[in-house]
């Protein structure tokens, strides 16, 4: 969703909703902040997306852009949905003309006509990593799947939200063993105290002890519960999965 991991010099790990590579995949410079482009497409129009897709990645291959990731919903959430994940180094970047310019006439048309046909809906988020919030391992290679978690806190009750994680469901997660549990909070382009959370898996027998929360937490449930019910207006599950034949990664 990872969407992207990355770290900084102290080893802290950056991912985005929605890219799932390892942090040493990026190097010590890479960001904590992402663009994620969630794109509904029409319905047998899979074929045009994934020529958008190739026209998109060489414009931004030709703007700098080290690596860029596609997920898309799979087994679980709506169908036809995918999730472009993108770096943000600073937001100066914005105000330089977009990665499309890069490319020649005849390609900016190509997208224009196959864009119109494919996408029915699109939004665009900035959203930051919060290194005390999540889990991070060593891993080398990206995932198959990830199970992500859209989570809106009540208003003004975004410092209590973090303190639930911090104090219940991140030991829980530890304790079943989870290696990546990424959270992301969203800036711009979303509703104020949303947040993300990504746990990375690559078979769906990995998930057999964190589907129920009930499970995972034990005794601690009702205190669990209860808070929820203070911090939390709303939230939902989906499952995504990378699409390598949409994305390019950072040269090794």
């Amino acid at each position: 969703m990872r969407i992207k991991a990355a770290v900084k010099a102290s080893g802290v790990l950056s991912a985005a909703l929605l890219a799932l590579l390892s942090i040493n995949s990026y190097g010590q410079d890479a960001p904590m902040r992402f663009r994620v482009a969630e794109v509904k497409v029409r319905t047998g129009q899979s074929a045009d997306f994934e020529a958008i897709n190739k026209i998109l990645n060489e414009a931004y291959k030709k703007s700098g852009v080290s690596w860029r990731e596609v997920w898309s919903t799979s087994m679980f959430g709506e169908g036809g949905v995918y999730y472009g994940v993108s770096e943000i180094k600073s937001l100066a970047q914005f105000d330089q003309d977009g990665p499309l310019t890069k490319l020649s006439v005849e390609d900016r048309l190509a997208y224009s006509n196959l864009a119109r046909n494919a996408v029915e809906s699109a939004r665009y988020k900035l959203i930051e990593y919060k290194p005390e919030l999540s889990l991070m391992s060593d891993r080398k290679e990206p995932p198959v799947y990830a199970r992500l978690t859209t989570i809106q806190a009540q208003a003004g009750k975004s410092p209590e939200l973090e303190a639930l994680i911090k104090e219940l469901l991140l030991p829980a997660i530890r304790a079943a063993g989870v290696k990546d549990f990424w959270v992301y909070y969203t800036q711009l382009g979303g509703a104020i105290g949303e947040y993300t959370y990504l746990l990375l898996f690559d078979k769906f027998a990995d998930l057999e002890k964190v589907t129920s929360t009930q499970q995972l937490l034990g005794d601690n449930y009702p205190k669990y519960m209860a808070r929820v019910a203070t911090a939390i207006a709303h939230g939902k599950n989906e499952v995504i999965k990378l699409d390598p034949k949409l994305s390019y990664f950072p040269e090794k």
